[in-house]
């Protein structure tokens, strides 16, 4: 059984939880740390396990609230990860969440469902200032 990864908030990165017994997980808050790399590698590396050793379905909620450039490149690179466990008989659902007020956040959601074979769910949510 695959463990589940569960990394904390912190002011420049998001909350994450994957759970393969669930077949759930979240990436919530804001991306921008330091290290993009060695934030986002393990995230990459539970879903390389994921497609090779588990046959669940699997829903990620992604809720950022500002992400900047470095941290999309290693979303995206996650996409690719994701779109080979689709592309290898999984299957899994992206729900995308975007402020109401943030067209920028929108636009990313669309261009990385453009760009992978992964099922995408775009949420609009009104934003808590």
């Amino acid at each position: 059984m695959l463990e589940r990864l569960i990394i904390k908030k912190r002011v420049d990165a998001p909350y994450v939880l994957l759970d393969s017994e669930e077949g759930y997980g979240e990436i919530t808050g804001k991306s921008y740390p330091p290290d993009v790399s060695s934030f986002y590698n393990p995230i990459i590396d539970w879903f390389e396990n994921y497609k090779r050793n588990n046959n669940t379905e699997f829903e990620l909620n992604i809720k950022l609230d500002y992400v900047n450039t470095a941290s999309l490149k290693l979303l995206m690179d996650l996409m690719y990860k994701m779109e080979e466990a689709v592309l290898g008989g999984k299957n899994i659902l992206v729900k995308w969440f975007y402020p109401d007020d943030d067209v920028e956040m929108i636009e990313i959601g669309q261009e990385f469902e453009r760009l992978v074979k992964i099922e995408f769910l775009h949420i609009c949510y009104e934003k808590e200032y």
